[in-house]
């Protein structure tokens, strides 16, 4: 017998409601979308499912004393595509690790083509060290 996944520390409550953040593997056109929403919709408790096409990333709301995050997964198993948690990068600690600090007052920085270059060796740099 499968053991449950616990996905809670992925899920976000409010109000009555629970929202998780999931990766989608396999997601190739506008049909795949449609199918994906359209699939989650159906199942008793979806609120709203929506896929953003250039990520990957589908947003899930349901009424969460209805049904749990894993029977999403499970859904998306069932019509084709696997899919995971995704939970962003706290930024302001990837800002702090490659040495890119928030300003704290006054008018938005805009950075040159040379600190825009520099900034992105530098988040190359943290990712790869974050990969070992």
């Amino acid at each position: 017998m499968a053991q449950a996944l616990d996905l809670s520390a992925f899920v976000q409550h409010r109000d009555g409601t629970a929202h998780i953040d999931l990766a989608v593997e396999g997601v190739g056109c506008a049909a795949c979308i449609r199918k994906i929403e359209g699939g989650l919709k159906q199942i008793p408790g979806v609120v709203e499912a929506r896929l953003n096409f250039s990520n990957r990333r589908l947003a899930v709301d349901w009424r969460e004393d209805e049904l749990a995050a894993g029977t999403l997964i499970a859904a998306l198993e069932n019509i084709g595509y696997r899919a995971h948690p995704f939970q962003p990068p706290d930024v302001a600690h990837a800002r702090d690790h490659v040495g890119v600090r928030h300003r704290e007052s006054g008018p938005p920085a805009f950075a040159d083509g040379a600190q825009h270059q520099e900034i992105a060796d530098r988040l190359r740099h943290a990712k790869s060290i974050g990969n070992r």
